[in-house]
């Protein structure tokens, strides 16, 4: 940490706190998330912590719609992953602003085909993402939106057609198969960005509370 400053708190979620900070010597600013390690008998919050910052270090370097990872380190209690700063703010914000909370159809294809490629770069590595929202969408200066927040994202066993039953995601995005408790692979990401595309073309999600 000696080698950053933070100045300022930007965001909250389930597993930690996000900061915004700046490298001493560089300056360059980046996003800070903060979490407290996990207990090494909780299994699952071990799993997510590494899966977390296996995707962010192998699987998003280097593309353009995923977040880039500058720095990873810990302490006794807790974990730290640093990412590329992206100045233009979240997707849910951007809509929150437009008039009657929405966007045009061609502002809308441009996002769901950068999402798109985000995923199916996350897909092909076995990943599934389950928590596609605004929120988790930020828009870079470059122009390009990153796709942010890995903590629910799964490195499925058995890759691309694997499986998983885990129950987790945000309630108005939840798919069918994950309220429904059924095993459901990276194919459930693709409701998840319909419900997007759809709120961004009406200012509304489709299914209040989740499940379709």
């Amino acid at each position: 940490m000696a080698d950053f400053y933070v100045e300022c708190p930007i965001g909250r979620g389930g597993d930690g706190r996000v900061f915004l900070v700046r490298h001493r010597l560089t300056r360059e600013p980046m996003a800070m998330k903060v979490m407290p390690k996990p207990d090494a008998s909780d299994e699952v919050a071990v799993r997510r912590a590494l899966d977390e910052r296996l995707i962010l270090q192998y699987v998003a370097r280097g593309h353009p719609h995923l977040v880039t990872l500058r720095y990873a380190f810990q302490t006794d209690h807790q974990l730290f992953l640093l990412t590329e700063f992206c100045e233009g703010g979240d997707l849910a914000s951007l809509l929150a602003k437009q008039p009657r909370q929405r966007l045009s159809e061609g502002a809308t294809r441009l996002v769901l085909s950068q999402l798109l490629a985000a995923l199916s770069a996350l897909h092909a590595a076995g990943v599934v993402y389950r928590d596609l929202k605004g929120a988790n969408v930020l828009l870079h200066k470059d122009g390009r939106l990153r796709l942010i927040d890995f903590g629910l994202a799964k490195l499925l066993p058995g890759g691309a057609r694997g499986r998983t039953t885990s129950f987790c995601g945000t309630r108005d995005y939840l798919p069918p198969a994950v309220v429904a408790r059924r095993a459901y692979g990276v194919e459930e990401d693709a409701f998840c960005l319909g419900v997007l595309g759809y709120q961004c073309l009406t200012g509304r999600v489709p299914f209040p509370g989740g499940g379709g």
